[in-house]
């Protein structure tokens, strides 16, 4: 869609993508298991900015999470927070995305793009010029998110690579002037993940112990059965309870745990 603008050469790296869509996440639709070379990419040219599009903790990084790949770090902010982009480029998407929720995505002139997600507020349009460092939104926690925070993603040929690898954002710096994008640069790492795949099995599993849980045998039916002496012990234990000369009793007092008293009548 070239729509917004209709200068020739004005989108970055257009006769690399030889597209320009701005509804779609990604419209390359690029197989990584194509991609048998190594492409050395110059993060920052002379004449181009760099600015860290949040100053905010790490609240979780790039790479497997929960059983579901997350595909950017997410950066701790308050709700109206301003919220930079990191390099100079022309924005390509700007809209309310999915999971995403109020999402804006940049190319640069280095051939990456760079997402922008769960934003309060958008102020920039597609095909806008913005230079690093010019505001584009606010943070929020629109779209699936569980609280405010950035989902910032960096993406070449519309996959996702690790942020982390350019970007140094405790020392507010570049990694590198140069990176090197391999079909390894395109994979997720298992570092994040608290789930594990056991071979064989078709379930996931926690890796904590306590979460693990016993196969059950079959119940059998009859006065023999498993169930019936449980139930018949169960009801033993409640018997014997009540002719016990202790007796306990259970005080909930507001705004605070159950308290148990015992006492000897």
């Amino acid at each position: 869609m070239l729509e917004p603008l209709s200068l020739p050469g004005f989108y970055p790296e257009f006769d690399f993508y030889y597209n320009w869509d701005t509804n779609a996440l990604d419209p390359y639709r690029f197989n990584v298991k194509n991609f048998h070379h190594e492409v050395p990419v110059t993060i920052l040219h002379t004449e181009c900015n760099y600015v860290v599009p949040i100053v905010g903790r790490l609240n979780s990084g790039f790479g497997w999470r929960g059983g579901t790949p997350h595909q950017g770090i997410d950066l701790q902010l308050s709700t109206g927070d301003s919220v930079a982009v990191a390099f100079d480029g022309v924005v390509r998407m700007s809209r309310w995305y999915s999971g995403y929720g109020n999402c804006v995505i940049v190319r640069h002139y280095n051939g990456f793009e760079t997402l922008y997600g769960h934003l309060s507020q958008r102020f920039v349009k597609p095909g806008d010029l913005i230079n690093a460092g010019q505001i584009l939104g606010l943070g929020g926690s629109t779209g699936r998110s569980t609280g405010p925070h950035l989902h910032f993603e960096t993406r070449f040929l519309g996959r996702p690579i690790n942020p982390m690898n350019i970007i140094d954002f405790k020392g507010d710096s570049l990694v590198t002037g140069t990176l090197v994008i391999s079909k390894n640069s395109f994979n997720l790492p298992n570092s994040y993940s608290k789930f594990k795949f056991k071979k064989g099995k078709k379930k996931w599993r926690k890796v904590n112990k306590r979460y693990k849980t016993k196969k059950r045998k079959p119940i059998k039916k009859g006065r023999h059965s498993s169930s019936y002496k449980h139930k018949k012990a169960k009801s033993k234990a409640k018997t014997n309870k009540k002719k016990s000369l202790k007796r306990r009793h259970t005080f909930a007092f507001p705004n605070s745990k159950h308290c148990t008293v015992e006492f000897t009548v």
